[in-house]
């Protein structure tokens, strides 16, 4: 969810067109169930002191990647949809969201993410590009946490608002040398996204591709967007995948 003052997605995606973002990691595959990844890295160690940084997964596989943001609003039917369809969905939570009036809903999330997996969108979707932010609090706490609620560490981290990427780049080492610290492999951007109407925004030459990761939010008619967009992609011959198998946890 787009925070006050923000004007909007728009100019995110304006951003992602104008400016080309710098990728530190992208994955080259044939096959979604591939033995290991190849990251277009110097060396082993490399990976192992700064995540893979992606907006997109290169591959020639027919095939693109759902993901959901945020959680602020927790709709049946998407819920259902996805159950139904065997949809393979990836939530970037946040904490906030996934607990609302003490109630805890991590079974909602566990439920849209049964084909999939949840992983971190921060505490309380702080922008950890802001020096006054506590990213350790915001990135690690939340592994804490979602470790105990879904069974597993998140390795995915999305930033809010893609800050320190779409944005403030300089802040970005700081964002990654924090999430290394608590297990983060994965900064995970996106190239497409659906608005809160259903419309689609794109990369810089407005179609789709195999490998977008597509950016959503629990938010509008969620089911009837995720429709379609499964639709749009489905008349270019491409159908939703697991971005799981792409980026494994290593």
């Amino acid at each position: 969810m787009l925070s006050k003052g923000v004007s909007g997605r728009a100019l995110r995606l304006a951003t992602l067109v104008t400016a080309p973002l710098v990728v530190s990691a992208v994955l080259a595959t044939t096959s979604p169930t591939y033995a290991a990844p190849v990251l277009e890295v110097a060396s082993p160690s490399a990976v192992a002191r700064k995540p893979a940084v992606v907006d997109h997964i290169k591959t020639k596989d027919k095939v693109f990647f759902i993901t959901i943001d945020d959680g602020w609003y927790r709709q049946k039917a998407l819920a259902d949809w996805v159950v139904k369809r065997k949809i393979p969905v990836t939530v970037f939570l946040t904490n906030q969201a996934r607990t609302t009036m003490s109630v805890d809903h991590s079974r909602y999330f566990t439920k849209v993410a049964s084909f999939g997996t949840v992983q971190n969108h921060t505490m309380t979707h702080k922008s950890l590009a802001w020096m006054n932010t506590n990213r350790k609090r915001e990135i690690c706490s939340a592994q804490s946490v979602y470790g105990k609620s879904f069974g597993y560490r998140p390795w995915m981290l999305r930033p809010p608002f893609g800050d320190g990427y779409f944005n403030l780049h300089s802040r970005a080492p700081l964002i990654e040398s924090v999430a290394a610290s608590c297990g983060i492999e994965y900064i995970v951007l996106w190239n497409t996204q659906v608005n809160r109407n259903g419309s689609l925004e794109y990369n810089a030459d407005h179609t789709v591709h195999p490998g977008d990761i597509v950016l959503m939010h629990f938010e509008g008619d969620a089911q009837a967007n995720m429709a379609r967009l499964v639709r749009r992609y489905a008349a270019a011959g491409l159908k939703p995948a697991r971005l799981e198998n792409y980026l494994p946890k290593r």
